[in-house]
């Protein structure tokens, strides 16, 4: 895996985003682009050089598989590159002649040799812990990643199966203060209609669920976004001070929290989320 020191890291806000690290990149707010992303696709000196990216995200695990985020990659490339493109299209349209669609070894090599096509590229996997539970895949993934030789940065909280599949790369912890933390939660409990009526009763309540969620978020952002779904739906400020003392502890308890409520509301709103 290639390095980063020779990129002008010092020109980028939030340096220390290298291999894995404890927050990832505006998890709570799923944007299209990070900074880091939009950093790389500025300082390009031409269009020698790739800049691609995954934003992992737990609620579509069934769907960032391997194959489909290998494919991501691939397609990404595609679009910034006219030749590229061509050769892609043309073995497009070979697999459409003979009637078979690309498997993820077909994906792998394709994008494993039009990203050497590039003199310099740099893949940027965000919040990697979220992509699947299996470690198998997890594993599976980083291995090809690594073996593309370009410079990658990846970003996920502290997990073992992350740590052992990658034992000998740099690694900078980067840890979430509290005013961080406070201004996600707020952000978040503006924009529910519901929580701010309760809070305008109530206003004590505010600082009950900052504080709250600031303790058992444990740093994370994503369990931030969980929580004040979940808090959202509550009725009363008793019922909101009561589920605060048994708040889902780990990402998957929340978001199977949050599914569960929204399968209690039928097909329409399954569908929407």
């Amino acid at each position: 895996m290639v390095s980063w020191d020779s990129w002008c890291w010092e020109d980028l806000p939030c340096v220390g985003f290298l291999a894995t690290i404890k927050i990832h990149l505006y998890s709570f707010l799923r944007c299209p682009r990070s900074r880091i992303i939009d950093h790389l696709i500025r300082q390009r000196r031409n269009d020698s050089v790739a800049a691609v990216f995954i934003y992992c995200n737990y609620m579509e695990q069934a769907v960032q598989t391997v194959h489909s985020l290998l494919a991501s990659l691939l397609k990404q490339l595609v679009q910034v590159s006219q030749p590229v493109f061509d050769r892609v299209k043309s073995h497009y349209e070979t697999d459409r002649k003979q009637g078979v669609s690309p498997n993820i070894h077909d994906v792998f090599g394709t994008l494993k040799a039009e990203i050497k096509s590039f003199p310099e590229a740099f893949i940027v996997v965000d919040a990697l812990d979220e992509v699947t539970e299996d470690d198998d895949t997890c594993f599976e993934l980083l291995r090809k990643l690594q073996s593309l030789e370009v410079n990658l940065l990846i970003t996920s909280r502290d997990l073992d199966s992350i740590r052992l599949a990658l034992p000998d790369v740099e690694q900078m912890p980067i840890h979430a203060h509290d005013d961080d933390m406070r201004r996600v939660i707020e952000g978040r409990i503006d924009t529910r209609t519901s929580l701010r009526t309760l809070i305008a009763k109530d206003p004590s309540l505010r600082e009950e669920i900052i504080n709250e969620l600031i303790v058992t978020a444990r740093e994370m952002f994503l369990l931030c976004s969980l929580y004040i779904e979940l808090l959202s739906h509550k009725m009363t400020p008793r019922a909101i001070r009561t589920a605060l003392q048994n708040l889902p502890k780990e990402v998957h308890g929340a978001y199977d929290e949050t599914m569960k409520r929204i399968r209690g509301q039928g097909p329409d709103c399954l569908e929407l989320a």
